[in-house]
């Protein structure tokens, strides 16, 4: 405990104890990423590696897989030694806007990144497909499947179409809700469709027939919502049923598995966050009985589990290292979502003290023996600018102040 409290905080930090310093936050991080035109690193970006294409390895599974789990883990960043050049990655651009969305509501002055966001986003979309689609800017090799470089992803589809919807309930401009809508017709089109009579699991790619909860739900919260906004009771039914899957596959304890396969036998912190806040927004635009019963006790699993005594986010329900950048937005963005600002801005000062570093960005990951202080531009730097926004648009007083959320 006492390393955390050595960590040299820029002064601003020391007390994060208003909306403003949340703000203060936010502008930092936003202002580094506009300055690098968002271009950064992603602890998933290996195989772009120059080096590695021409070590003849690349063609084999487990190398991939080696060499990707690598360059997560290595505490420096050694990108710019194996010919790895930073990128711009759309779901990381989602994630500006969203946050950039809730910030302007109290510093206008952000509009103008929302509009040059947004025309960045519509740049990035993958050709060749039933609707609108964004992947990844890297080969990615998982545990049960290969994806090559900008193939299209639910989960990125997902969170990209969702920030589109943020700017347009602000702008109320019709672009892009049709762009919003159009990702629904490549969730409803392009993606394998598993039907076990017991609902529907949307795969994670057009590629693969995985059937992972947090992956299929965020397809299906976007169907939700989109419904909801155009009045299509069919986009509505279909997330239902997507629902009906996981929610059949809760554990007595209320919680989720990552997924079905025998090698997604995990339970994790911001997974088991995407499922609540997916199957929340469902319930939003269908309120089934099923599916609050499930959300009410996947989230006191949530608090009983995936939580220390002091507040701090595991990693794992029984395993509190790493301390994960992604897990502590995750947790601020869940907790605000389900009005917990007590615990939320107990998240976001943990937050800080764990991993916030005196250039202004967060670190990566603090493990038992080490600290990976490398900055992930996606990975570390957007989810914490949009829980940092989030939570100052969500708890913030009208004095400014946090008020009983200390």
């Amino acid at each position: 405990m006492q390393a955390r409290q050595s960590i040299r905080i820029p002064s601003p930090l020391i007390r994060l104890d208003s909306v403003s310093r949340l703000e203060w936050v936010c502008r930092q991080l936003l202002t580094s990423a506009r300055g690098n035109n968002y271009l950064g690193f992603d602890p998933y970006d290996g195989l772009n590696s120059s080096l590695f294409a021409r070590s003849g390895l690349s063609g084999f599974r487990y190398a991939r897989i080696a060499w990707t789990q690598f360059n997560k883990h290595f505490p420096a960043n050694i990108r710019s030694w194996v010919g790895t050049k930073p990128h711009v990655n759309p779901k990381g651009l989602a994630l500006f806007l969203s946050g950039a969305v809730d910030l302007s509501h109290r510093r206008p002055d952000v509009l103008p990144d929302c509009a040059d966001l947004t025309a960045r986003i519509e740049s990035t979309i993958s050709e060749g497909y039933s609707g609108a689609c964004w992947g990844y800017p890297f080969p990615w090799q998982g545990r049960s499947f290969f994806l090559p470089r900008h193939t299209p992803t639910v989960v990125a589809t997902a969170y990209v179409a969702s920030a589109l919807l943020d700017y347009y309930k602000m702008s109320k401009q019709e672009r892009w809700l049709n762009l919003a809508r159009s990702a629904c017709d490549f969730i409803l089109q392009d993606l394998n469709l598993q039907d076990e009579g017991e609902g529907i699991c949307f795969s994670y790619s057009p590629i693969d027939n995985t059937r992972v909860h947090n992956a299929s739900l965020l397809g299906a919260a976007l169907l939700a919502r989109v419904g909801s906004i155009s009045e299509e009771q069919l986009l509505i039914d279909r997330a239902v049923e997507a629902a009906r899957y996981t929610v059949g596959h809760q554990n007595a304890d209320g919680a989720w598995l990552y997924g079905k396969d025998v090698n997604q036998r995990w339970v994790d912190h911001f997974h088991t966050g995407f499922v609540l806040d997916c199957l929340d927004g469902i319930a939003h635009a269908s309120p089934e009985a099923f599916i609050i019963e499930s959300v009410e006790r996947g989230y006191a699993f949530y608090l009983r589990k995936m939580f220390t005594s002091e507040g701090r986010p595991k990693y794992y329900a029984g395993q509190t290292n790493p301390l994960d950048a992604h897990c502590y937005a995750q947790a601020i963005l869940t907790l605000a979502r389900k009005s917990d600002a007590r615990l939320a801005c107990r998240v976001a000062r943990f937050a800080v003290a764990d991993l916030w570093r005196p250039q202004g960005y967060f670190g990566y990951q603090h493990r038992r023996y080490y600290r990976n202080r490398v900055s992930y531009l996606r990975w570390s730097q957007a989810w914490m600018f949009m829980a940092f926004a989030r939570l100052s648009r969500e708890v913030g007083d009208v004095d400014g102040s946090l008020g009983g959320a200390r």
